[in-house]
């Protein structure tokens, strides 16, 4: 996501969703911005996610509030958020448990390898859940599980 954006300072609503995402190729970085992408632009760069040359994109609901994941390849770390305060709420995986799990999970975002707790990190499936839904009503699925 773009570090850069601010809040409307008038304190109103973006009134347009949008998707962002990072493209790394030849050593170089790209933001790519898609103004009111569908669903299938969404999900589409969800299962574009590789952990290389993209690792993370965010979906902005036309609330402010956003959803982004990282990661690729069958492990993504998705988060809510919101840019009119700091709190963050974090999907878990309804499968992270049992004796063979690991503790900790590596996920690259933005060309750094991050460790996040295995209930942390879920599988292409329930990102492509919570995505769908948030892009609906700009809320979390209600049928995930989610910790703040």
């Amino acid at each position: 996501m773009d570090d850069d954006y601010q809040p409307d300072p008038s304190g109103e609503s973006l009134t347009l969703p949008q998707m962002e995402y990072h493209v790394y190729e030849a050593g170089r970085h790209q933001l790519v911005v898609v103004q009111s992408p569908t669903l299938d632009d969404v999900v589409e760069a969800l299962e574009a996610l590789d952990q290389r040359s993209r690792t993370t994109m965010t979906f902005i609901h036309g609330t402010g509030a956003y959803i982004s994941v990282d990661g690729g390849g069958g492990h993504y770390h998705v988060y809510l958020g919101s840019f009119d305060h700091e709190d963050r709420i974090i999907l878990q995986s309804p499968s992270s448990g049992g004796p063979m799990a690991p503790d900790l999970v590596d996920i690259v975002n933005d060309g750094h390898t991050n460790r996040y707790a295995a209930q942390d990190v879920v599988d292409l499936e329930t990102a492509r859940a919570a995505l769908s839904e948030f892009h609906a009503s700009g809320r979390p699925h209600l049928g995930l599980t989610w910790r703040t």
